[in-house]
């Protein structure tokens, strides 16, 4: 044996070697979800947990949880013990929550297979059940949207180093001998830890937390205390702020000097308006008085001291004839099949200038976070809608310095036309789905004692664990139910002549399961901040799952890019 070793060339041993990691690697299924640092196996993880998210009402609570298709040998016990890993002591207790959130569910003794069961990611937090500790200090964890066993066993025990972390995905099976599948963990999954060392303690990555810039945040400031930044939002309009000097004004007793430090004075010359802005109310009232009869070209607004930022630019901006816009409802335009809606701080038009084109200024507070991207100010622009967005001082990132997410290079390969024609189209359906179907598929059933039919279902296939036909004309109510009853067989009668591009798309997308039927989609362009600071929306059919948006509506083409940038797919019908 040792003259067979050492008689190894290095090529071969390096070999050798190369391939024991690579067993090692295959073995930990878990690990390799990011053990060799690759985005493509973290991102696919990721979406793996979160497609299966939806939600139902449970004591007017939004409750959310997974649909589950029954397949043969399932039973509650599998899906809330076994694959939840729940305690045995609370079933009977799960169950009829079960019950409660399935009311189609008659006997959950007996699942039917192909019937889709709604489990809750968070059972115990709904029944108020807290989880005890494990055997030996091991401790129950749930599984977090976005999180796989590798970010779990990093994050909540420090792990850093991949023989660590092997060591510890082993333990967790061991913990776990029920679980079978480690490549595909749920959300609210309970998963047994190997417990801490002595004096181990858990090491968390977390983000600094940072202070929520929102639509209202120039309320929270100060004026007087922030002049710089109220100098920046009027001065967006062209409105200039002089805060250096002495500002002279004319009264019956002689010249009155005003430090312009504590008296700012903004001018908009091409308005030809003067304000002078008294923020703490120091002016006397019969001063002030004598200042505006004694000096027609300048006006005066007067603050309360403490007064916010919000409150002293819409005061300066009425005073300069700008109109306001309220500020809690946006402002809307369509543009072919999008619309779009934008809300800000502040929400002012420009005042009539005899017959100029009426142009809006949007303005809102940022740190530079998460700004708007360049492509769509531009086309708000082209419309009258000038959206600003003011930097706050010490803000460590500045507006449109971030980089796209994605290599824009034109979405016209992003956009897709179905086929006009109805069977072409269910067709096209089927193949999104990866649904491999049979056409002019032959079926013989019993209708009653003596009598037979045999049919031809027009389109035939599998899926989700179910049997479906498909039918292009129509399918009386006795056949339907014995294809059903007998046969287990889903009929899907698709009456072409009738129906619409729209309406067959419902009866499929229903039929296949997905909730989502045509209906506006809102999809905010932030992803950080308000929400609703500015949204795109657009009726259609929305595939979150597939990251697909059907729709019948024309997508102006400066708007294709948002739309590609967030990662959909976008097909015509």
């Amino acid at each position: 044996m040792e003259s067979e070793i050492s008689g190894l060339r290095p090529k071969h041993f390096l070999i050798s070697v190369f391939v024991f990691l690579l067993i090692i690697g295959v073995s930990a299924p878990g690990y390799n979800q990011e053990g060799t640092g690759s985005g493509q196996s973290q991102e696919k993880a990721d979406i793996r947990l979160q497609k299966a998210i939806k939600t139902r009402q449970y004591q007017g609570e939004s409750v959310e949880g997974e649909e589950r298709v029954v397949a043969p040998g399932d039973t509650m016990w599998k899906f809330l013990t076994q694959d939840k890993g729940l305690p045995e002591y609370n079933f009977r207790r799960y169950v009829i929550l079960l019950r409660s959130l399935n009311p189609k569910l008659q006997n959950p003794n007996i699942l039917r297979v192909g019937d889709v069961i709604f489990i809750p990611i968070r059972p115990d937090e709904i029944l108020g059940i807290q989880i005890p500790p494990g055997k030996g200090g091991a401790k129950f964890y749930r599984v977090k949207r976005g999180e796989y066993l590798y970010k779990i066993l990093r994050e909540q025990r420090g792990l850093k180093r991949p023989g660590e972390i092997l060591g510890a995905f082993n333990q967790v099976k061991r913990l776990n001998p029920r679980k079978e599948n480690w490549d595909l963990i749920f959300v609210g999954e309970a998963i047994l830890l190997p417990p801490l060392e002595e004096g181990e303690q858990p090491t968390v990555i977390l983000e600094p937390a940072r202070e929520f810039i929102g639509l209202d945040y120039g309320q929270k400031l100060n004026a007087r205390e922030n002049l710089g930044l109220l100098q920046k939002v009027i001065g967006v309009m062209g409105n200039e702020m002089t805060s250096e000097g002495e500002e002279e004004l004319a009264l019956k007793e002689g010249t009155i000097h005003l430090d312009r430090s504590v008296f700012p004075v903004i001018e908009n010359s091409r308005l030809g308006k003067k304000i002078l802005l008294d923020l703490d109310e120091m002016i006397a009232p019969s001063i002030l008085t004598q200042i505006q009869m004694e000096n027609r070209g300048i006006g005066v607004v007067s603050e309360k001291k403490g007064s916010s930022l919000h409150k002293a630019a819409n005061s300066l901006f009425s005073h300069l004839g700008f109109q306001s816009l309220p500020s809690d409802r946006p402002v809307e335009l369509q543009d072919m099949g999008v619309g779009v809606k934008v809300r800000g701080e502040w929400m002012v038009t420009n005042p009539d200038e005899g017959g100029a084109r009426q142009e809006m200024w949007i303005i809102n507070l940022t740190d530079g976070s998460d700004p708007t991207p360049d492509y769509l100010r531009d086309y708000l622009a082209l419309k009258g809608m000038n959206l600003r967005e003011v930097l706050l001082p010490a803000s460590p990132v500045f507006p449109g310095t971030a980089p796209l997410k994605r290599n824009y290079q034109g979405a016209g390969n992003q956009i897709q036309t179905w086929p006009r024609d109805k069977k072409a189209l269910v067709d096209k359906l089927l193949q999104t789905y990866q649904i491999s179907f049979k056409t002019k598929h032959q079926i013989s059933f019993s209708l009653r004692k003596g009598m037979r039919l045999v049919t031809i279902m027009d389109r035939f296939f599998e899926y989700g664990g179910r049997k479906y036909g498909i039918f292009f004309r129509p399918v009386g109510e006795e056949v339907s139910k014995t294809l059903e009853r007998k046969m287990d067989i889903i009929p899907i009668v698709l009456e072409l002549e009738s129906l619409s591009s729209r309406q067959i798309l419902t009866v499929m997308l229903a039929g296949l399961g997905e909730g989502s039927g045509y209906q506006e989609h809102r999809f905010p362009v932030m992803e950080k901040g308000p929400k609703d600071k500015l949204v795109l929306t657009v009726s259609g059919f929305f595939l979150g799952d597939r990251s697909l948006l059907l729709t019948d509506r024309t997508i102006p083409e400066d708007l294709q890019r948002f739309f590609f940038e967030k990662g959909l797919r976008v097909v015509y019908f």
